[in-house]
């Protein structure tokens, strides 16, 4: 075997720029500043394309240099390699063709095999629902998350050369009937696969790539190329990578870059090396080279700091040598405290505090002129919630992982339509779409659209929801109203995406092509100068996915309802990340592990170190488990853990690095990651702990969002308004609100403050009350003497109820619930009714009246509206009040604080309801109608010491002095002074801050 060209660049040096001057050191030439064009450099991401340029900027002189070939491994396609057709052995390029014939196929589209994938599935479901087995991805987000996984699975097939025959070998009896379930779908798949790649004319990306880059290790063994071929920063994980690795090694002008190789692991632990340390990559690869660790050389003769590498190599040693962790800690105290300079351990309470810490210390960073710094996690809500607390300094942060499609104006645009057509423009997803702030439906511009949206959701949205789809919410709006134009405008622009599944299911491509235009239609002006959807960079995203999507599910006959769309287009739009191209701050980054790779900066923090995120969970996924896997002869998934842990290994070698975690989250304790724990161990064992764990950021942010003053204690409100502004006119069912809380009636009566119903509001007890009320009210009014026959009484009343209950009869617990009760009331009440009215000359229901009495601020009137009076003999009337909830008991009725029927009662005898004679009242009484046991029950207040009419009118002279107090300018509107009697909140208790002087007192 021929000399192997190997190099490497230690941890804790920038590696894109070593990797750059020592190029620009071998190949570059003063004589021929085109020198470098020549190079090849082979590096493992589109990111890394980018690093390394702005390296060579950076370490060439003044700042200008003519950049080599780069070219990203990852992302292979054919073109990076069209020169081997032109430069080429033809014998060799034969062999290799015959060898790939199948690759030479153009790769099939990731969404394309995703949707072909996706139909699969859907359909294998389908079979076995049929037969009672089903997998339980009937949902088309769920069955598109599982052919995304499946992807992954035929990638990994691809690297490793799986042989899916090997499927029919596994014992069926080892594993659950759901493994068997899924070992019977990729059986499927493997045999069904070929051939629908094959009917596409096209091949599978990751055999393409692999076929590509074995075409080219093949291809420079038999020709090695005349100019310089450099393969940096990539560890040879890929069967293919590492074949072609190889090849490049053994070029004249060869040479493969290993990054941060380990020279000084002892070579007992090198052999220990396990799947999950960081070496471990390395060591298979110098293992499939045939090399050892000294044939590998120092690619620029620069070393990093040795004490922060080897603390960091220590920390990770093999568990079957960490007994040497005690002399490094006894004997290297001095490296070992050398090693901790420039490094620290940060733990926050929570994720949001480790959020705002990392922002913190970004933000401190950048305060030094030139100076650089990065977060490097995989957990995106980590990097989301960061980006976001930059904000309030205005700095808009690099995340180069992107935002979800859906979480971007575009976006969420798109989905909110998809929802409002799934919903049958319910309220919500209505106003959803009405406000956002693309939505502009032909209009002027945004202003005009929002200003009639608010009045629309004053008008129609608020409340019971209204019946479904447009033509319910217009039918809330009066006729020439202004509100009707933004209804016609959203009708036209979403009519005919509204239209596709009106009916059931309708093709996936048809839900697209009108969704889009649909989308056009809503985000345009009145003068179609721009729609405004399609702009920016996530516009152009979301233009792109619709297009590639269309092509995507051609011909594929998949169909959806509007429901399941407006999950699958969601779904689907999480997965496309957007990447803002300018605005962004120049000297701050947040990276993933694996962009973090190449690059350097001043300030390194390494966030999200928990079991789980980082490292990530060892999940075999939805298709293969670890048996599985076993027998197929697959990479199990602690092999994640290992390159997790180079890449951390790597970044922790950084000359200034803060480590972050949080200790819990969601409330319940985090487990902090085992590398993390393992320097905790040797730091601990060397008493440094005082050195390695710092508090200052974490008491920085912590003191951020703390208040500056400690606010006192609030008082009960005690407004005392004018007697000119109080109230001279009440009626009886606020006279219970003013006897409980005088404050709920200030606010109320005298500063005009009504409590807004709830968007799309389900329907509430006064809903049911008011239902019921009217239906008994048009009953009565029709027979107030004499009774009908019981079954055309209770015939009339059902149907009463019905025209009284329909606006919400399309509420699923009304139909189930309220109406079945509604039915038992209605039977009890003729029944009652005829028994009452045996003793009853006539009823007479919905009677106003009032009084007037003089009071030390003026005349005061008391007006009621009674529910129902029933006029006895001897001008002896009866008042009885409807009640579909909980009657008050006689005590309360007794004391005053129920007052509502006595003080009618008290109109009455005063004469105050016009045609009604009272000489006495016979009875107070509340008819309960709550439908159930027997439908309903009627209770007449016991008055225990007292004739009715003497509780009457000592109701009404308890209401005249209380008047009087409140006649009192020094009088004050309490909040809820007779708290105990309340059985439910006040609108206005939040005005009245109840919960803060309340709780100050213990109550």
């Amino acid at each position: 075997m021929s000399a192997l060209n190997l190099f490497t660049i230690p941890a804790g040096l920038a590696f894109a720029d070593e990797l750059a001057r020592g190029i620009t050191r071998r190949f570059g030439s003063d004589e021929n500043p085109f020198a470098l064009s020549e190079v090849m450099v082979l590096v493992p991401t589109r990111r890394a394309i980018r690093t390394l340029r702005e390296a060579f900027e950076r370490t060439a002189a003044g700042g200008m240099a003519v950049l080599p070939r780069i070219v990203a491994l990852g992302d292979f396609d054919e073109d990076d390699f069209r020169f081997l057709d032109e430069e080429g052995d033809g014998e060799a390029l034969e062999i290799v063709d015959l060898m790939q014939a199948s690759s030479r196929l153009p790769p099939i589209l990731p969404l394309r095999r995703d949707m072909l994938l996706f139909t699969l599935i859907r359909r294998f479901e389908a079979q076995r629902a049929s037969a009672g087995q089903s997998l339980g991805t009937d949902r088309p987000a769920m069955a598109l998350q599982l052919a995304r996984e499946l992807a992954r699975v035929l990638d990994l097939a691809a690297a490793e050369g799986v042989a899916w025959e090997r499927l029919r070998d596994l014992v069926p009896g080892e594993l659950s009937a759901h493994w068997e379930h899924t070992i019977a779908f990729l059986d499927i798949l493997a045999t069904s696969w070929p051939a629908i790649l094959e009917g596409e004319g096209k091949c599978d990306p990751a055999a393409h790539r692999d076929a590509e880059l074995r075409r080219a290790a093949h291809s420079w063994r038999a020709s090695p190329p005349a100019h310089p071929v450099i393969a940096a920063g990539s560890t040879g994980s890929v069967p293919a990578t590492a074949e072609l690795l190889h090849a490049v090694a053994q070029l004249p002008q060869g040479a493969v870059v290993l990054p941060g190789l380990d020279f000084d692991i002892d070579d007992t632990s090198w052999h220990e090396l396990g799947p999950s340390h960081p070496q471990h990559g390395m060591a298979q690869l110098l293992q499939r080279f045939g090399a050892l660790r000294g044939d590998v050389q120092l690619w620029t003769g620069t070393t990093a700091r040795r004490d922060r590498v080897r603390l960091i190599a220590e920390a990770m040693r093999p568990a079957a040598t960490t007994v040497r962790w005690r002399d490094y800690v006894s004997e290297g105290r001095e490296s070992l405290r050398a090693g901790l300079q420039g490094i620290s351990c940060l733990v926050a309470r929570s994720p949001a505090e480790e959020a705002l810490a990392i922002a913190c210390a970004l933000r401190e960073a950048i305060e030094t002129p030139g100076r650089t710094a990065s977060l490097v996690t995989p957990d995106r809500n980590l990097a989301r919630r960061v980006a976001s607390e930059m904000q309030r300094w205005g700095i808009s942060i690099n995340d180069t992982a992107g935002t979800p499609l859906a979480h971007t104006e575009a976006g969420r645009l798109a989905c909110v339509m998809a929802d409002a057509v799934a919903q049958a423009f319910a309220p919500v997803p209505l106003l959803a779409l009405l406000k956002h702030p693309q939505c502009l439906l032909g209009l002027e511009g945004r202003a005009e659209v929002r200003g009639l949206t608010l009045e629309l959701e004053m008008l129609a949205l608020r409340g019971p929801r209204p019946a479904r789809g447009l033509e319910g919410v217009l039918a809330r709006v009066g006729e020439g109203h202004p509100c009707r134009a933004l209804l016609f405008q959203l009708e036209q622009a979403m009519g005919a995406f509204a239209a596709c599944t009106a009916k059931g299911a309708a093709p996936l491509g048809m839900l697209l092509d009108a969704h889009r235009k649909a989308a056009e239609l809503v985000s345009s002006d009145r003068a179609a100068e721009r729609i405004a959807i399609w702009r920016g960079d996530d516009g152009e995203a979301a233009f792109k996915l619709f297009e590639e999507a269309i092509v995507a599910c051609d011909g594929l006959g998949v169909e959806m309802d509007a429901a399941d769309y407006a999950s699958f287009i969601r779904a689907l739009m999480d997965q496309v990340a957007v990447r803002p191209k300018a605005g962004l701050h120049p000297r701050l980054s947040i990276l993933g592990p694996l962009e973090a790779r190449l690059l350097q900066a001043d300030l390194v923090i390494l966030g999200g170190l928990n079991e789980g995120k980082w490292p990530p969970v060892t999940d075999p996924g939805p298709w293969l488990n670890r048996p599985m896997r076993r027998d197929l002869e697959i990479s199990q998934p602690e092999r994640r853990i290992g390159l997790s842990a180079h890449d951390f290994a790597q970044a922790a070698a950084s000359p200034s690095v803060i480590l972050t975690r949080a200790a819990k989250e969601g409330g319940a304790p985090t487990t902090q990651s085992r590398w993390l724990t393992r320097i905790m161990t040797l730091v601990e064992g060397a008493g440094l702990q005082d050195r390695f764990v710092d508090t200052r950021l974490v008491d920085i942010a912590r003191l951020l969002d703390r208040p500056t003053t400690i606010a006192k204690p609030v008082d009960p409100p005690a407004p005392r308004p004018p007697l000119s502004a109080r109230p001279r006119k009440l009626f009886v069912t606020d006279v219970e609100r003013w006897l409980r809380d005088p404050y709920a009636l200030y606010a109320k009566q005298i500063l005009g403050l009504r409590a807004l119903d709830r968007v799309d509001e389900p329907p509430g007890a006064a809903d049911r009350g008011t239902a019921i009320h009217k239906a008994l009210e048009q009953f009565v009014k029709r027979y107030p003497k004499e009774m009908p026959a019981r079954a055309t009484a209770l015939e009339l009343l059902l149907g009463l109820g019905a025209d009284a209950f329909r606006s919400l009869l399309e509420q699923a617990s009304v139909r189930s619930i309220w109406w079945p009760r509604f039915e038992r009331s209605a039977a009890w009440f003729i029944d009652w009714e005829n028994e009452r009215r045996q003793q009853v000359r006539e009823v007479l229901v919905e009677r106003q009246g009032e009084i007037t009495f003089e009071a030390a601020g003026g005349p005061f009137t008391l007006a009621a509206k009674a529910d129902r009076i029933e006029l006895w003999p001897h001008d002896a009337i009866a008042i009885c009040d409807y009640k579909t909830g909980l009657p008050p008991s006689d005590e309360q009725v007794l004391n005053g604080f129920s007052p509502q029927l006595t003080l009618e009662a008290a109109i009455a005898l005063a004469g105050g309801f016009p045609g009604i004679t009272a000489h006495s009242i016979a009875e107070i009484m509340y008819v309960k109608l709550d439908g159930s046991d027997d439908g309903g029950v009627a209770k007449a207040v016991r008055f225990k010491d007292q004739t009715v009419d003497e509780a009457v009118h000592a109701a009404l002279a308890r209401f005249k002095a209380f008047v009087n107090s409140f006649d009192d300018p020094e009088m004050a509107y309490l909040s809820k002074p007779h708290v105990m009697f309340l059985n439910k909140p006040s609108d206005y208790d939040h005005l009245a801050r109840v919960k803060e002087w309340s709780a100050e007192g213990g109550e």
